[in-house]
This record gives C-alpha cells, sequence and structure tokens, in this order.
C-alpha cells in the first residue's frame, strides 16, 4: 500500500465528528488524527511554521523565495456523525473494489491528505518553493463555522492582522453537472467563485395554549404555517447575478441553438435565461433566493393547543440581496401576531475575479489531468464552505473538486457508505501538484 493510500486509510480511522454543542467532540480523535498526518507527512510538519486556533484548527506557513503571490490551500477534517445502515465500517478506511470507503473520504479528508501529499513530494524533491504555501486545516466547519470558534474564520483574521492577502486559495466545493440541463453535450465541471447567504429564521406564535376541543379562532401553529406556505408558493424573483452569468457565457460555445446565442448574450435575453434555469430546481438556485421550511413544532400532545407554534426556515440568499432585504420582507408578509427570531446571517460572499487569468490557469491545471473536462466553468455555489471567510483576504477565492469520481459519487457525502475512488485520488495528487508548480 502506498504512503498517501496509508495516510488515508489512517486519517479516516479517526471519528473526527464536530457538533453543535462543543463539549461533545472529543480532543483525543482530532489530536489523533492530526498526529497520524503528522507520521506520514514529516517533512511538511518539520518544515513549517504551525499556528493552531481552538485548539484543533491548523495554519502550516511554508516560506517561498518570495511572498507576493502567497497560495492558499484550504480545507477542513471534521466529519458528519454516521447512521447505524453502513454496509461497511464507517472508520476503517476500508479498500473495496478499487474504492476507499469511510466517513470523510471525500468530505473531505481525501482532499486533505492529497495536499499533503503532493506538497511533502514537492519538499522531497529540495525544491524551494517560489512563492509562499498556507495549508489551512480546520475543524469545525460541518457543524457551523460560523459560530465564535470557528476555526476558518480565526485563520482568516491571523492572516487580515498580518497585513497578508493571499493570490489563489482553493477549497472544496465545486461539482459536475449533466450538460443536458443547460442544452450542452459536455459534462459541466463547476469551480466555485462566490457563495449565496445563510439564514435561519424561526417565525413563532404564543398563545394560551388550552384543551383542542375548544380551539381559538386560529391556534398557535397556523400563522407560522402560513408564513411557511407563503414564502415556498410566492417564490422571490430571479436576479442574473455576476457568477451565473459568467457561467452562461462559458457554456455558450458548447450549447445547442438557440441556447449558444442566449447564454452568449445572457444579459440580452434575460427572459429566456430564467424561463430555462427556473424549470431546473438545482439551476434556479444560482438565481434567486430561496426559502423552504425545515422544521415545525406545536404541543407535546394531540389533543392540546400550542402554547407556542413555529416553524423554521432555512433562507439562503443570492448575491443581491441581504440578509436584512430578507428580514424585512418576512415582515411585510408573515401574520400581525408572528415574531421573527434569528441569531446572525451570513451574507452573500463577493465573487471571485475572472478578468486577470488566475481562473484560466487552475482551469489548466484540471485539464491537464484530466483532459476530457472540455468545459470548467465558474458558478455560483448555493451551499456554505469555510472558504466564504477568505474573500476578506484574496481575490481568487475558488471552490473545487479535484476528483473527478465525485460525479458518481456525490450521492455518497453526508451518507451512508462514502466513498472516495483510488485512481481519482491519485489524480487529485496529480491536480495539487500541478497547482504548486504554477503557483508556487
Amino acid at each position: 500500500m502506498n504512503r498517501p493510500i496509508q495516510a488515508l486509510t489512517s486519517v479516516l480511522s479517526f471519528p473526527t465528528i464536530s457538533y453543535s454543542q462543543r463539549n461533545l467532540m472529543n480532543d483525543e480523535v482530532f489530536i489523533g488524527c492530526v498526529n497520524a498526518l503528522k507520521t506520514h507527512y514529516p517533512l511538511t510538519f518539520t518544515q513549517a511554521s504551525i499556528t493552531t486556533f481552538h485548539k484543533h484548527t491548523y495554519l502550516f506557513h511554508l516560506k517561498g523565495l518570495d511572498n507576493s503571490f502567497p497560495l492558499g490551500l484550504m480545507g477542513h477534517y471534521d466529519v458528519v456523525p454516521i447512521s447505524n445502515t453502513w454496509t461497511v465500517p464507517a472508520f476503517q478506511g476500508v479498500i473495496v473494489d478499487d474504492y476507499i470507503y469511510g466517513r470523510g473520504a471525500l468530505d473531505m479528508k481525501g482532499h486533505l491528505v492529497s495536499v499533503f501529499e503532493a506538497v511533502e513530494r514537492h519538499l522531497e524533491i529540495g525544491k524551494p518553493f517560489k512563492q509562499d504555501l498556507y495549508i489551512m486545516m480546520g475543524h469545525n466547519e460541518e457543524c457551523g463555522s460560523d459560530e465564535p470558534d470557528s476555526g476558518a474564520e480565526a485563520m482568516m483574521l491571523y492572516l487580515k492582522e498580518k497585513g497578508i492577502k493571499l493570490h489563489l486559495v482553493i477549497d472544496e466545493g465545486g461539482d459536475v453537472l449533466d450538460g443536458k440541463r443547460l442544452h450542452v453535450n459536455e459534462d459541466i465541471h463547476v469551480i466555485g467563485i462566490g457563495e449565496k447567504g445563510y439564514l435561519d429564521v424561526k417565525a413563532l406564535v404564543k398563545d394560551a395554549g388550552g384543551h383542542s376541543s375548544t380551539p381559538p379562532p386560529m391556534s398557535a401553529l397556523v400563522e407560522p404555517m402560513k408564513l411557511g406556505v407563503y414564502v415556498e408558493t410566492h417564490k422571490f424573483k430571479p436576479h442574473l447575478n455576476e457568477a451565473t452569468e459568467s457561467m452562461l457565457k462559458r457554456c455558450a460555445p458548447y450549447a445547442a441553438f438557440p441556447y449558444s446565442l442566449i447564454y452568449r448574450f445572457p444579459t440580452l435575453f434575460k427572459p429566456f435565461v430564467f424561463q430555462s434555469l427556473l424549470s431546473d430546481r438545482k439551476l434556479a438556485a444560482h438565481v434567486r433566493t430561496t426559502a423552504v421550511t425545515t422544521m415545525a413544532q406545536g404541543s407535546s400532545s394531540m389533543n392540546v393547543l400550542p402554547q407556542v407554534g413555529w416553524i423554521n426556515l432555512n433562507i439562503r440568499i443570492a448575491p443581491h440581496q441581504s440578509g436584512k432585504d430578507i428580514i424585512d420582507y418576512l415582515n411585510k408578509v408573515k401574520g400581525s401576531r408572528v415574531q421573527l427570531k434569528y441569531d446572525f446571517a451570513n451574507e452573500p460572499t463577493p465573487i471571485s475575479r475572472l478578468d486577470d487569468g488566475v481562473f484560466e490557469e487552475v482551469v489548466e491545471c484540471f485539464q491537464t489531468i484530466y483532459p476530457h473536462m472540455k468545459l470548467v466553468v465558474p458558478a455560483l455555489m448555493i451551499a456554505a464552505t469555510d472558504a466564504r471567510y477568505m474573500h476578506d483576504i484574496s481575490e481568487h477565492v475558488f471552490r473545487c473538486c479535484p476528483f473527478d469520481s465525485m460525479k458518481e459519487d456525490k450521492h455518497t457525502v453526508h451518507a451512508d457508505d462514502e466513498r472516495l475512488s483510488l485512481i481519482s485520488f491519485e489524480k487529485g495528487i496529480s491536480f495539487f501538484s500541478k497547482i504548486l508548480e504554477k503557483f508556487v
């Protein structure tokens, strides 16, 4: 078994599950996982300056001959919990038919091990880096890294305080879209260049409660439910953001007519663009804020009126709107008794630059390793990653998946029998080697 497979098998054996209740997190497991990495990648650990944040987030700094255009390679090693319906052990790194199985194989220990392997191979050659390199390894991405102890935010603030601007940041993300969704005959390989915002709103009504046999004109749960129904049946208006516009323009040469023309001039043919994208729920999320009712609660018994009725609205904010915009809107359409409660809003991030060739250089690295990736496009990330913090210190924050097998296996992320193709794993290492060669 070669070193990267040994390393990945080893780190997958540590159940580095992160929880919103931080006291449930096992410090020894996180320490053990990092020590396993250290065993396999001693040069990286000995030659880097290492700074820790909130106990288990690590920032590795490898100095180059120059620090004008530093590179940041980002990832997290915490994972989500598992169910009891896995068909293989979730924390052993089991290899079956050229796949390695385990919680975190794709999300995202495989990604991190690929980074460490590429860096270690470079250090073994003894050739100095041309530019400074930072490896940013977070420990609480999966459980709300927007909390005060966010490892990613702490790293960003540390670098910002030192006046360090990263030339390029690469984190998890990206996707493979079936080209038919956009009337294209090629798979569409996506690199995220910005993220939607995130907001959870609890809509609640308080009431006296009592026996269900003598109900009031409207029980406490009805008005929150009405709000949930309203926002789901009155979708937010679409808006053509910069990231989606760029995605469409790059798809234009590969699209069938008339979409080749529509995508080439998306602002001119905006009504046709919206007609096309809004018919597909995944693509619709690229052009509008989404809101969905994810939780509801009334009373604790079937024959008791609720004293508090509430729903939770999970909202992903499009780049043209803000958390305040959403709250203002909900206040206009809610019932008079409904109270809105929310802790914070992660605002949409800026959109990374595309006008200076850096994106094309990253695409070239992909296409060198995966020649079949003819269509690699920028897009808006509709989920959340730790990379959102890095827009404060970099104009080029890209969310990439280095593994082509993600196309077949993304359904295993956060699900049973998460797995990573060993062939794709080795190519992911080669991708990061190309990134190092190109940028540092």
